[in-house]
């Protein structure tokens, strides 16, 4: 998934990385049971936005207390623990899927900023 983000790193970037299509790629991941068209619709359209959502909380909220090196490790962390939950969004509930995903980093970073700080004291 690495050529993914230097692909897109090496392109010209929108302000805009999660849209209503990334939303409805979601939806359509959740609805397929084809698990080469999930990892289609994985590649081509979710893994770049959940990986700028990652960095931008990771950013915006500074949780730099962490045990890995390099914060594209805890980027691929987190994104493997959106690709486990993902299942779990239900637009019929009214919630976006950028604030449902955004809510779930932050608070898993909270958790996992606190058990860091915790060891470093």
């Amino acid at each position: 998934m690495d050529y993914i983000i230097r692909e897109k790193k090496s392109q010209p970037q929108s302000r805009r990385y999660f849209t209503k299509e990334t939303e409805a790629a979601i939806v359509k991941y959740n609805n397929s049971s084809d698990s080469d068209e999930r990892s289609k619709i994985y590649e081509r359209h979710i893994h770049w936005p959940f990986y700028k959502l990652t960095e931008n909380i990771i950013h915006t909220f500074k949780f730099y207390h962490t045990e890995v090196e390099n914060l594209e490790d805890l980027q691929h962390e987190i994104m493997t623990f959106l690709l486990d939950k993902i299942h779990l969004f239900d637009p019929a509930k009214g919630a976006k899927a950028y604030s449902y995903f955004g809510t779930i980093v932050k608070r898993w970073l909270i958790v996992y900023n606190q058990k860091n700080y915790k060891k470093k004291l």
